[in-house]
Formats: structure tokens, sequence, C-alpha cells
């Protein structure tokens, strides 16, 4: 069950690290927003090594998708933000049960 919750959560960082360039490089975010998506996604990696780092991450994370609603689309999408916060909750619970 580790190895399927360890998958998941290194895929949604993967993701949400690799989407941070991706936006830069197409110059739609910032420098520092980028670093913002990347930091986070790699301070999430160390979750093993303690439950500070996925919550840090996650919530990070959360608040990367704020910013890039705002400078993306000009406002937070309502439903973009549930989602993201539904996924990290969901992440969490799982986190805490396989412990």
């Amino acid at each position: 069950m580790k190895f399927i919750l360890y998958g998941v959560l290194y895929s949604y960082l993967f993701l949400m690290g690799t989407s941070g360039v991706l936006a830069f490089l197409r110059q739609q975010i910032p420098f520092y927003l980028m670093c913002l998506n990347v930091g986070f996604a790699l301070i999430g990696i160390c979750s093993p090594l303690s439950p500070c780092f996925l919550w840090i991450s996650l919530i990070g994370l959360l608040g990367t998708a704020c910013l890039n609603g705002l400078i993306l689309n000009g406002r937070i999408q309502v439903i973009h933000l549930a989602s993201r916060l539904l996924l990290s909750v969901l992440l969490l619970l799982f986190y805490y049960l396989n412990k």
C-alpha cells in the first residue's frame, strides 16, 4: 500500500514541478513562481523522512496553485482550488493511514 501511496504522491509532485517549469518556459509565469513550484515539489520528495515535509509541500503547492490562477487567469477558480484541496487532504489521509 505504501508503494501505491508514494507512486501517486511522487507523480503529483513531478507533475506540479514540471508544469511550473513548462509554464515558465512558455513565459506564462514569472521566475519566482516557477521556483516556488519546483521548490515545494522537491520538499515533498523528502516526505518519507518526516510528515512535516509533506505538510509544507502540499500547503505550498496549494498556495502556488492560487498564485498561478491569479497570474494566468486573473482570478482563482473555485473548482480548481477545491479539487487541489481534496487531493491534498486525500494524500494526507492515506499518508497517515499507512504509517
